[in-house]
């Protein structure tokens, strides 16, 4: 079972999951990127925004997760917290979701749902009991005062160290900006190598090395749809011709694994995402050395 995180402070909410990502053992048209060979499951995308304030997480059987999840469409937002947990009992199922809803002021309420209860809170998680625990043990451990940059780190230091099969070796975040008055999907790179895994994050300094694909390195860009009422993330493989891109739950589209795509490039997998689904890509890349946004 997976992970997720949700958090709020004052106006600010978001979430934390894992991912995994594979593709077929044999398939030698993707080179390197070796840790990706895994058997195809797990890799569904656990948060979900659904309308510009309303997101969703779920943790357990991912059909019956994914037919709930597009049947709130008709429901009234106010109603969704008691439809979860009446939908739960009524499949007997032991999965669990995490709600936000944003009001017309801006005010994040976050909702913990399972078969057995309804809680309102600031701070939820739900899935691996012991990836928890190994993730509240950076959190608690971290000075870091910013709770997003807090949280973030704690699960990446989570992701990098645990020992747990079933806890994806990706992360998969969105958070409530009322900049833009919407959940948005979360912008990032990571790097990682024969010493420790890292990922960048805004005004941070951090010393990159040259190894390459052969020696176990990686680098993954999470880009992130530049339309906000059409959210969508992709993971963007540099080194292994690879990309898999992840569309929210909607009212027409049920699927939560991804499209994968084999690309030769940036601006290819860029192109090829306008040409067939009328998305702009965006997001950090690494070229030459250096981190640039575009």
């Amino acid at each position: 079972m997976s992970i997720i995180i949700a958090k709020i402070q004052n106006k600010e909410c978001f979430f934390f999951s894992d991912t995994k990502v594979s593709i077929e053992s044999d398939d030698s048209t993707v080179f390197g990127e070796q840790k990706l060979r895994l058997a195809p499951e797990e890799g569904s995308l656990k948060v979900h925004i659904l309308q510009r304030r309303m997101s969703i997480a779920f943790a357990g059987t991912v059909a019956i997760c994914e037919e709930i999840i597009q049947s709130l469409f008709k429901k009234q937002p106010n109603k969704i917290p008691e439809y979860l947990q009446e939908e739960l009992i009524r499949k007997n199922d032991d999965s669990e979701f995490i709600l936000a809803l944003v009001d017309k002021d801006f005010n994040p309420r976050l909702f913990k749902i399972d078969q057995k209860k309804c809680e309102e809170g600031n701070s939820f998680w739900i899935g691996n009991q012991n990836a928890f625990s190994e993730f509240q043990s950076f959190f608690v451990e971290s000075d870091i005062s910013d709770l997003m940059e807090k949280t973030s780190r704690a699960f990446q230091q989570m992701l990098e160290n645990t020992k747990i099969p079933t806890i994806g070796d990706f992360v998969i975040g969105c958070h409530f900006t009322e900049k833009y008055s919407s959940f948005i999907y979360e912008d990032s790179i990571s790097f990682a190598g024969s010493l420790k895994p890292i990922t960048i994050s805004a005004n941070e300094w951090t010393q990159i090395g040259n190894e390459t694909n052969e020696d176990g390195a990686f680098i993954v860009s999470n880009l992130i749809s530049d339309q906000v009422q059409r959210p969508a993330v992709c993971l963007f493989f540099e080194y292994g011709n690879v990309a898999f891109l992840y569309f929210p739950i909607t009212e027409s589209h049920r699927e939560t694994r991804p499209i994968v795509i084999k690309t030769q490039s940036r601006n290819q997998l860029q192109n090829y995402v306008l040409e067939n689904f009328g998305l702009n890509l965006i997001g950090l890349t690494f070229k030459g050395g250096k981190i640039n946004y575009k």
